[in-house]
């Protein structure tokens, strides 16, 4: 499998590059997948036209491993487990928007507002400005509803709730999650934090380093 920039989990010298997920500029990509272990995720090697599954894979000669993610994280962060195949982006695109308005009751312009947030997660890495989608109002059980399916649906989505600036900051540093907060209050300094971490060209500083928590909210 060693050939012309594909995968193999052959041992090499030099430790691999830990990643939660690559993206080449010649269109092939790295995603973080869920092994046949829960706490032992692998990586899914595309190179445009085949995958390959390893716990180590190699592209154009660096070695790649899955990034390491703290237990109760990995609990909790929902992989996919394989490639489907599939459409064009705007086929994508329609029949998220129908799911999510078939599952959750959503008119068509609620349900294509959350169906573009899924499809933006899922390229986190090339975008300026993260989305942003802020779910209020007094029916609860939607609003759960959606959640639920948005977690299914979203890249890396993590649920989170009771989350301070300080508890935000202590994420995994450029793991590109899609975070599913559930509360009903954020404060303002919050608030001000999740906007700032929205935007690629901005780094929090905490604790004497530079935090990049660029994600989908």
């Amino acid at each position: 499998m060693n050939t012309n920039g594909q995968a193999t989990a052959a041992a090499a010298v030099g430790r691999p590059i830990s990643t939660a997920g690559e993206v080449f500029a010649d269109g092939a990509m790295i995603e973080l997948i869920g092994g046949a272990h829960p706490a032992h995720p692998q990586l899914m090697l595309w190179d445009g036209s085949n995958e390959f599954v390893g716990p180590v894979v190699e592209y154009n000669g660096d070695r790649y491993e899955p990034a390491e993610i703290e237990r109760s994280v990995l609990q909790h962060l929902a992989l996919p487990t394989r490639c489907c195949p599939h459409g064009t982006t705007r086929e994508f695109l329609t029949e998220t928007c129908t799911l999510i308005a078939n599952l959750v009751g959503l008119d068509e312009k609620t349900a294509s507002l959350a169906a573009r947030i899924v499809l933006c997660s899922a390229i986190i890495d090339v975008v300026s400005v993260a989305p942003i989608l802020v779910i209020a109002g007094p029916d609860t059980t939607r609003a759960n509803r959606l959640v639920n399916v948005l977690r299914c649906l979203c890249w890396h989505s993590v649920p989170l709730t009771s989350v301070t600036p300080a508890s935000f900051c202590s994420l995994a540093n450029g793991a590109r999650y899609t975070f599913l907060i559930s509360q009903a209050n954020i404060s303002q300094k919050l608030q001000k934090l999740l906007d700032d971490a929205s935007r690629s060209d901005r780094k929090i500083p905490f604790r004497g380093r530079l935090l990049d928590l660029l994600a989908s909210r």
